[in-house]
């Protein structure tokens, strides 16, 4: 995906970053608790997302398992 992205070149005026479009992707994956709501998993990828910008951005961040073990628990956090 970051590939054909790029390969299309589409200028980008107005970016301090790189003067073509690029892409950044965060990744998560878990096995939900019954009582998990979808919005952890959502949490997982957001930081993976920032976590990939942070990295130099256009590239893909997965987050690791064993970190995600370690996130507090928003199951029951209202949104």
């Amino acid at each position: 995906m970051l590939i054909a992205i790029r390969e299309l070149s589409i200028t980008h005026h107005f970016s301090g970053v790189d003067n073509i479009v690029t892409a950044s992707f965060g990744v998560a994956t878990l096995v939900p608790k019954r009582e998990q709501q979808s919005k952890a998993l959502v949490s997982y990828a957001d930081g993976a997302l920032y976590k990939a910008k942070q990295l130099g951005r256009n590239r893909v961040y997965a987050s690791p398992i064993e970190l995600l073990d370690n996130k507090p628990d928003i199951s029951n956090q209202s949104a």
